[in-house]
C-alpha cells in the first residue's frame, strides 16, 4: 500500500483518474491517516490541498474538525488556498454534530465574516446545526451578505436552525493528569479532539504532551502536534530526543518542523547530524522539513548545502531551502551572494512565466535572505536597491514578494535621497511606477516616497501618474506629488505645480510655490523681455 506521503504527491498528478485512484486509497486508509495528513500538509501544494480536503471530508472522521479549523485559519490571505478552505469549511458543515456547538461557536463566529464567500457561506450551513440564540443573530445578518451565494445558504440555513436540537452538554472536564491522558490514549474521533483540547487548557499542558511523545503509541502524534502548536522552545529538546531515540519513526517530519521553528543558526552537532540525516531521507515531507532545518542551522556544510538546494528542480524543496535562509543568515555569509543572486535570477523568470504560490514565496524569500547577507556592506544599499527594483515586476498582486521588495528597497534607500550619480534611471524604476497608481492607498503611498527618494531628475513619464494623484490627501500631496513633479522638473510637471500654488489648502499652496521657487533659482540664466525705450 502507498504510503500518505506518496498518495498525496499523486493528488498533484494531471492525470484526473489517477488523482482519483489516490484519494479513494487515502479514503480506505480512515481516520488512521488523518493525523498524518494534517500533520504534512503545509508541504503538499494548492492542487493537493484541495483534494486532501475532499479526502478528509469523505473519511468522515469528527477528530478532523480542530485540525480542519486550524487550516482555515493559518491559510487566510493566501489567494492559493481559497478553494482549499473553502472545501475545508465545506468539510467542517459534514461533520460538525450539535454536541460540537461549544468548540465550533467561537470560530464559527469569527468565520462568519471571512474575506471568502465560500467559507462565510458554509459557515452558514454549519451554524444551522446548533440551537444557540448567537447562531440566528449572524445567519440573520448573512442575509445581507453581498454575496449571492452567501444569502442563498443563510436563507436555507434560516429555514433549518429551528428544526435543529440544541446542543447536547459538553463531555465534562476532569482535574487528573492521569485520567486526561488514559482518555486520550484510547479516545477515537471527537472524544480524542475534546480531551486533547481540555489538555491544552491546562498550565501543565506542556509537561503531558511531553509525556505523549516520550512514550510513544497512537496518541504520540497529538503530543507533537501540541507541542508544534505551542512553539515553546523547549519543545526543541523533546523533537531532538524522538528522532534521536526513533530513527525510524514515521513522524520524523513532524519532529523536524518544531526544531526547524526553533533554530536560528544555533544547531549544535547532534541536531546537526539528525538535519543531515533528514536531507536524505526517503520521505519527502521529512527532506522538505530538514532543508528548512539546514538553511536555520548554522552549520556551514548545511548552509551549504540549504543554499545548493535553491536551485533544486524540487520547487517545494527550493521553497524549504530558501526559507531556512530567510531566517538565519547574516552579513558572516556573505560569501553566498553570488548564488543567492543567481537562485533568485533563476526563481524569478520562474515566477514571471508561472505565478505559482512556490515560485512567489520562494522569490519573497530569497530576496529576504540577500538582504540580510549584503547588510550594511560597502555599496550594499545600491545592490539592495537594483535586486528589489527588479522584483517588484509585475508583483502588485504577488503581495509576498511586492511587500519584501518594498521593505528592503526602503531600508536601503536613505530619507535624504539615493545620491545623483546612483539615482534610478527609466528603465528600473517602472514597476515602481505603476505601484504608484496602485489601488491599494498604502502600497502607493509607499511608491510615491520611493520615487521621490530615489529616482533620476528629469523622468517626464512621471508626470502623468502625479496628474492622476490630484486629489489624494493633503498631507500625500505635500509629502509625495509635489516633490516628484519637482523632480521631475518639465514642461508639464511645472504647470501642475503651477495650478497646486492656486489651491484652496494653505499647506499646499506653499509647498507648490516653494517647489517653484527652487526650481526657479536652479536656473542657470533667466530670460527677460525689456521695453524698446529703455
Amino acid at each position: 500500500m502507498n504510503t500518505v506521503a506518496n498518495l498525496t504527491q499523486i493528488l498533484d498528478h494531471p492525470d484526473l483518474p489517477t488523482q482519483k485512484a489516490a484519494v479513494e486509497e487515502l479514503v480506505a486508509m480512515g481516520a488512521d491517516a488523518l493525523p498524518t495528513i494534517f500533520a504534512n500538509l503545509a508541504f503538499a501544494t494548492p492542487r493537493a490541498r484541495r483534494a486532501l480536503m475532499t479526502v478528509v471530508e469523505k473519511i468522515g472522521d469528527a477528530s478532523a474538525l480542530l485540525p480542519l479549523m486550524r487550516f482555515i485559519w493559518d491559510s487566510r490571505g493566501n489567494i492559493e488556498d481559497s478553494d482549499a478552505r473553502g472545501l475545508a469549511m465545506k468539510a467542517i458543515a459534514s461533520l460538525a454534530r450539535p454536541e460540537d456547538g461549544a468548540k465550533l461557536l467561537p470560530f464559527l463566529i469569527d468565520v462568519a465574516t471571512d474575506e471568502d464567500a465560500f467559507v462565510r457561506g458554509w459557515s452558514a450551513e454549519t451554524l444551522a446545526r446548533f440551537g444557540d440564540p448567537r447562531a440566528e443573530t449572524l445567519i440573520k445578518a448573512m442575509l445581507k451578505d453581498p454575496s449571492e451565494v452567501v444569502r442563498e445558504r443563510a436563507e436555507s440555513a434560516l429555514q433549518t436552525l429551528t428544526a435543529n436540537p440544541a446542543p447536547t452538554d459538553a463531555l465534562k472536564p476532569t482535574q487528573d493528569d492521569e485520567t486526561i491522558l488514559k482518555s486520550i490514549r484510547s479516545a477515537r474521533g471527537n472524544e480524542q479532539a475534546f480531551w486533547l483540547n481540555e489538555l491544552k487548557s491546562r498550565a501543565n499542558a506542556f509537561e503531558l504532551a511531553t509525556r505523549l511523545v516520550r512514550e510513544g503509541g497512537r496518541a504520540q502524534i497529538l503530543g507533537l502536534q501540541y507541542l508544534l502548536d505551542s512553539q515553546d522552545p523547549a519543545a526543541r529538546g523533546v523533537a531532538r530526543f524522538l528522532l534521536m531515540r526513533e530513527s525510524d519513526t514515521p513522524l520524523r517530519a513532524v519532529a523536524l518542523r518544531i526544531i526547524a521553528q526553533h533554530l536560528r543558526g544555533d544547531a549544535d552537532a547532534d541536531e546537526a547530524a539528525l538535519i543531515r540525516t533528514g536531507t536524505f531521507d526517503s520521505d519527502p515531507f521529512v527532506r522538505l522539513a530538514a532543508m528548512e532545518c539546514a538553511g536555520l542551522s548554522g552549520d556551514p556544510d548545511l548552509t551549504d548545502r540549504a543554499v545548493l538546494g535553491l536551485r533544486d528542480r524540487d520547487g517545494e524543496i527550493a521553497a524549504s531551502c530558501a526559507r531556512g535562509l530567510a531566517k538565519s543568515l547574516t552579513t558572516a555569509d556573505r560569501h553566498h551572494f553570488p548564488q543567492l543572486m543567481d537562485a533568485f535570477d533563476s526563481v524569478h523568470r520562474r515566477r514571471l512565466a508561472s505565478r505559482d504560490e512556490t515560485s512567489v514565496k520562494t522569490e519573497a524569500y530569497i530576496l529576504r535572505a540577500i538582504g540580510k547577507v549584503v547588510g550594511d556592506l560597502p555599496n550594499g544599499d545600491a545592490q539592495i536597491q537594483q535586486v528589489a527594483l527588479k522584483a517588484l515586476f509585475d508583483a502588485e498582486d504577488l503581495r509576498p514578494v511586492m511587500v519584501t521588495a518594498l521593505d528592503l528597497l526602503e531600508q536601503a534607500t536613505p530619507a535624504k535621497g539615493v545620491p545623483p550619480t546612483q539615482r534610478w534611471p527609466a528603465d528600473q524604476i517602472r514597476a515602481l511606477a505603476m505601484l504608484a497608481s496602485s489601488s491599494d492607498r498604502e502600497v502607493r503611498s509607499r511608491a510615491l516616497q520611493l520615487l521621490v527618494r530615489g529616482a533620476q531628475p528629469g523622468i517626464d513619464s512621471l508626470t502623468p501618474i502625479a496628474q492622476r494623484l490630484t486629489f489624494e490627501p493633503d498631507d500625500v500631496l505635500i509629502s509625495a506629488v509635489i516633490p516628484l513633479l519637482e523632480l521631475v522638473g518639465s514642461d508639464r510637471a511645472r504647470t501642475l505645480l503651477t495650478e497646486f500654488s492656486n489651491s484652496s489648502n494653505e499647506a499646499v499652496v506653499v509647498a507648490a510655490q516653494a517647489s517653484l521657487q527652487r526650481w526657479r533659482n536652479a536656473q542657470k540664466w533667466v530670460d527677460a523681455e525689456f521695453d524698446e525705450k529703455f
